[in-house]
């Protein structure tokens, strides 16, 4: 029977599987008809992190607005004693996403926690690669990101990040890093600092790459995810003008 070390928040179809991971599909993501988002999941057990994304919530949002959902979980867990490699991890998901053939043609891409190590090491791997399928990434959304696993950061670039992304920070966390991380994309990202599903700060995009992240953002009451998913849409509709 095919497990991973992270139960889903709900029973899922499996996918594609390869030795170090899994890609499944919750029951709300199964029908809709608009373009997949593909949810890398934390490499640790990072129950902060999975409780701000609330994944019953995520999911159920995105089915809301008509995205596929797809999610890459891995068979173990890294350890304190730092043995594991993210070669394997990286392989595992450009394993996964050759299976999905046309399915994984254009998709938007995410990460919860320090999911975003191994995403962001799988993009630029994909630019590197001389691959004949190269899907389109429409954009990268990191939630509640972290690029340190145990106190250590491993060597991560994010200039091969595409060109639009989103950074979701936890107000109840030291979301610094967050805000950290966004000055270093490459071009500046949606930033949301959010507040559980009460409240959240929204900066756009075209806000000034030189001043603070914060800067002239907008307070909203409500759920983050709902504008999260409107920002897909815009992504999206921007990319088919």
């Amino acid at each position: 029977m095919t497990t991973t070390s992270l139960s889903p928040a709900e029973p899922s179809l499996i996918l594609a599987e390869t030795r170090h991971a899994v890609l499944s599909q919750p029951p709300a993501g199964h029908a809709a008809p608009g373009v997949p988002v593909v949810i890398v999941m934390p490499l640790t057990e990072s129950r902060i992190c999975r409780a701000f994304a609330d994944e019953h919530r995520l999911h159920a949002t995105l089915a809301a607005a008509a995205h596929p959902i797809a999610c890459i979980s891995w068979r173990q867990l890294w350890t304190p004693e730092g043995k594991e490699r993210f070669a394997p991890r990286v392989n595992a998901i450009s394993r996964i996403i050759e299976e999905m053939g046309s399915r994984a043609a254009s998709f938007h891409l995410a990460a919860i926690g320090n999911g975003a190590l191994v995403a962001l090491k799988w993009l630029s791997a994909q630019a590197n690669a001389s691959a004949a399928f190269k899907p389109d990434i429409q954009s990268l959304t990191l939630i509640s990101p972290a690029l340190e696993i145990f106190g250590r950061q491993p060597r991560t670039t994010l200039r091969d990040a595409p060109k639009n992304c989103c950074v979701i920070a936890d107000a109840a966390s030291n979301w610094h890093s967050a805000r950290t991380l966004s000055h270093r994309l490459p071009n500046p990202p949606m930033f949301a600092l959010a507040d559980s599903t009460t409240r959240f700060q929204l900066s756009e995009q075209d806000r000034d790459a030189s001043a603070d992240i914060l800067t002239d953002s907008v307070t909203f009451e409500g759920d983050w995810r709902l504008s999260w998913a409107d920002w897909l849409h815009r992504v999206h509709r921007a990319q088919m003008a």
